[in-house]
This record gives structure tokens, C-alpha cells and sequence, in this order.
């Protein structure tokens, strides 16, 4: 036998008036669907937390789904409207972001770039922890030492970097400082490993990007690592759980290519829709001008795609 529900399927209470009913059915069904949308805006799921509310009220599951739903499309809504009125809204600062050999920052007006000092310090803390667990002629403490010494060098260096930032920037001590640094640096690097791939990452801080390493050090508004990048990503995780995701791969990939795009336009003081409109109505090597602030050449750079 299932209970009678009224036009609104709430279902009439024994004893009671319909008003008194509201008195505490309506402010329960509000605090949960605050708190649900407060869980959704965070990290989804807060369907979990209102339909056993809105069942165990008498709602009829047709009306508690329908409810469910609803709510979580205005929540949904609101912030992403949230969303884009405070990133889009506001003015960007910074470098483009980057990563450690692979992608390297371009800075405006000069050939330097700046490699991320963080991602040389990761990649030897995963090699540490894979030569802790060799044994035998495969263990390399030589290797294992090595990558102990490049995590305390980077460590030295963005203490360094920090003391100089402290006060007016001094371009000489800067310099001497980041030239030091290099030597040393070309010192730890200067004996072979045995381990394959503790001799490719030494073998990779020696090699030509060695010089992108200490940029910081010449060029006082440069970090030596991509902290500022990795806080620039999170809105756009926030909004990727808001609208759970894109639908396919080539999705993501395009939404990553043009949020990129986006950040360059932001921090090169450029309004990003005659920044998108140069990149599509202009020729390849008259965009990629525009995009990299260099004179336009007859032969266009290679995709930036692996």
C-alpha cells in the first residue's frame, strides 16, 4: 500500500496541518540542497546527499528525480556564471606556462627562455625512489646520490632566487649568482652513471637547456618554477568538474589547445578576441608572428603538437 501524496507530492501528516508540515519540511529541503550544491560546486555528487532527503519526506521518486535534476542545473549554472565572471573578468599576470625540457617559457622581448626548476626536482625524487629499490649489479649509489644532490641544488637555488626577490633587484649579484649556480651544477653532471636512465636525465641537465635553468636569475619577474602556472590550471579543473568533463578526447584536446591560446593572448596584454581572430583569418607564419612576438618569415615554426 503507498501513501497518498498530495498535489505537490508531499504526503499529508497525521495530526498535523499542512502549514506546520511546511514549518519544518521546507527548511529541511533547503539546508540539504545548500549543502549538495555546496558538494557539487567542489567535486560533484550531490545528488547523493538530496534524493535520500527528498525520498525519505514522501516525495515520490518521479518528483524527488525531477527536483534532483533541476536543482542541480541551477547549481550548476550559478557557478559556472561564478566561474567565468571571476577568471575572465580579471587581469592575468605572469609567464606562460611551462614545463621542465619539454616546454619552455618565452619571454617577452628576448630570446631566454625559463625551464621549470620544480620539474627538475620531481624527476629526481622518481629516480631516487626507483634506485632504492634495485639490488644487486643493478644498484647504482652513485646514481641514487646523484639525484639526493640535484634535489638539494634546486632546493639551494629557489632559496637563493627568494633572498634576491626580497629587496630591490641587485642585476649584478643576480647574474654572478646564477653563474655560480651553473657551475655547479655543471659539476654534480660531470660523472657518468651506470643507471640507463639516471645517465639520460644527466646527460639532459648538461645538455643546451642547461642555460634555460637560470634565467630567473637575469630577468627579475621570472620564477624559477611554474607555481604560478600550476595555480593558473586550477579554475580550469574547477570548471571541468562543474561541467563533468568533455565528451571525447578531441574535446579535451581542443578545450586545452584553445585555454592555452587564451593564457598567451591574457599575458601578452592582448584582447583575446582579436588575438583568436589575427590566429584564424591571418596566414601560418603571420599568426604564429603574432603568437611567439617575433617578425613574420616566409617559413612558418613546426607545430607545437608531438
Amino acid at each position: 500500500m503507498g501513501r497518498t501524496l498530495s498535489a505537490g507530492g508531499i504526503p499529508p501528516m497525521a495530526n498535523s496541518t499542512p502549514i506546520l508540515q511546511l514549518l519544518w519540511i521546507l527548511p529541511l529541503l533547503f539546508l540539504t540542497g545548500l549543502y549538495a550544491e555546496f558538494v557539487d560546486s567542489i567535486a560533484a555528487g550531490g545528488g547523493l546527499i538530496t534524493l535520500p532527503v527528498l525520498l525519505n519526506v514522501g516525495i515520490s521518486p518521479e518528483f524527488a528525480l525531477g527536483t534532483n535534476k533541476l536543482q542541480a542545473t541551477f547549481g550548476s549554472g550559478s557557478a559556472a556564471w561564478h566561474f567565468a565572471f571571476r577568471h575572465f573578468g580579471r587581469r592575468a599576470m605572469g609567464s606562460h606556462l611551462n614545463s621542465y625540457c619539454d616546454h619552455a617559457t618565452p619571454l617577452p622581448q628576448t630570446k631566454d627562455r625559463q625551464s621549470c626548476l620544480a620539474h627538475i626536482k620531481t624527476k629526481a625524487k622518481e629516480l631516487e625512489r626507483e634506485l632504492a629499490l634495485l639490488e644487486g649489479k643493478a644498484a647504482d649509489p652513485a646514481a641514487r646520490q646523484f639525484c639526493q644532490k640535484i634535489q638539494g641544488f634546486v632546493h639551494a637555488t629557489c632559496q637563493a632566487h627568494q633572498q634576491l626577490s626580497k629587496g630591490p633587484w641587485r642585476a649584478q649579484a643576480a647574474k654572478k649568482k646564477g653563474q655560480a649556480l651553473r657551475r655547479q651544477l655543471q659539476a654534480l653532471c660531470k660523472n657518468p652513471l651506470q643507471y640507463e636512465r639516471a645517465e639520460a636525465f644527466r646527460q639532459r641537465l648538461r645538455g643546451p637547456e642547461q642555460k634555460n635553468f637560470f634565467t630567473c636569475f637575469r630577468h627579475p619577474k621570472v620564477p624559477p618554477t611554474n607555481n604560478q602556472a600550476e595555480r593558473s590550471l586550477r579554475p580550469v579543473v574547477i570548471m571541468r568538474k562543474i561541467i563533468h568533463g568533455t565528451r571525447s578526447d578531441k574535446g579535451l584536446e581542443n578545450h586545452g589547445v584553445l585555454r592555452s591560446l587564451f593564457e598567451t593572448a591574457r599575458r601578452q596584454g592582448k584582447k583575446p578576441r582579436q588575438f583568436f581572430l589575427g590566429l584564424f583569418t591571418k596566414s601560418t607564419a603571420e599568426a604564429q608572428a603574432a603568437l611567439y612576438r617575433r617578425a613574420a618569415t616566409a617559413k612558418p615554426r613546426p607545430t607545437l603538437r608531438r
